[in-house]
């Protein structure tokens, strides 16, 4: 079945380790794909003003799944498709329990990312690759009341960046308690939450359903348990060389490393044809 609808992750698949840099490779099997008629995706755990360089650079970017599902937007129309916020009293109690415990933490809010002037000051003295640390901070809105009315309405996604683990495990736990809330815990020190009915896959779902492509014309492109659901999902399955075991054993295939432009040796072996494996 042809390929109608390619939607690939950012981090550590389209875009390398520091968090900046796109193999040129992806970038022309990408618009090559484009020019054949089949759209494109970006579907990644950032918001959408932290892929905004992203959609620059490939310049063929059709929609945006952004903060892993919670909202999809068309680029072309500024157009919402979807979006699942959190309920404000869920917000809440997320706030009560991390600013008990002093967490550094961001919120993703109606396409920008909030924080406190204390995790502000984290990102500030915390060693970043040079270039990625500039356009960090230039991404980040400061919030003298992080309880306000946008950001109790419109947050799509909560991450803790920093907690000693011992802390960590004890603010899992708790976190885990309150209802309606997915908890992911991709490194000791590191907290992923979203409300538990949005992930890729459902954001994919809602936005196929607005442009009549069925799963199995999608190819997905992932590297880590975020992605987990859309690889289920895609009739086209396909984890990165980097990505772990768990996630290689879900996708239907694996190809190259981010590194070695992974993204780009799929595009040609199921648009193109061009290529006999991965």
């Amino acid at each position: 079945m042809d390929i109608k609808l390619i939607a690939t992750d950012v981090d550590d698949t389209l875009v390398e380790g520091d968090h900046i840099t796109i193999p040129e490779d992806n970038i022309k099997a990408l618009r090559r794909a484009h020019d054949k008629g089949v759209k494109i995706a970006i579907a990644s755990g950032r918001t959408g003003v932290m892929i905004e360089d992203v959609i620059d650079k490939l310049g063929c970017v059709d929609y945006i799944v952004v903060s892993s599902g919670s909202v999809v937007r068309e680029l072309s129309t500024e157009k919402v498709i979807f979006s699942n916020y959190f309920k404000p009293e869920v917000v809440e109690k997320i706030i009560d329990i991390l600013e008990e415990y002093k967490s550094v933490y961001e919120i993703y809010c109606d396409n920008k990312m909030i924080t406190t002037q204390f995790s502000y000051d984290y990102y500030d003295n915390e060693v970043f690759v040079p270039d990625f640390k500039t356009q960090l901070m230039g991404y980040i809105n400061i919030v003298d009341n992080i309880r306000c009315k946008e950001v109790l309405e419109k947050t799509e996604k909560i991450n803790i960046v920093n907690l000693s683990p011992e802390k960590m495990d004890e603010v899992e736990v708790k976190l885990k308690e309150i209802p309606n809330l997915d908890v992911i815990r991709p490194y000791p020190s590191y907290i992923e939450m979203t409300d538990s009915r949005s992930n890729k896959a459902v954001a994919l779902g809602k936005l196929c359903d607005q442009i009549n492509v069925t799963p199995d014309e999608v190819m997905c492109l992932g590297d880590s348990n975020n992605d987990a659901s859309m690889l289920k999902w895609a009739g086209y399955s396909v984890a990165m060389g980097n990505a772990p075991d768990n996630v290689k054993k879900i996708a239907k295939y694996t190809t190259d490393t981010c590194e070695n432009a992974g993204v780009a040796r799929t595009i040609e072996r199921f648009v193109f044809n061009e290529r006999t494996g991965l």
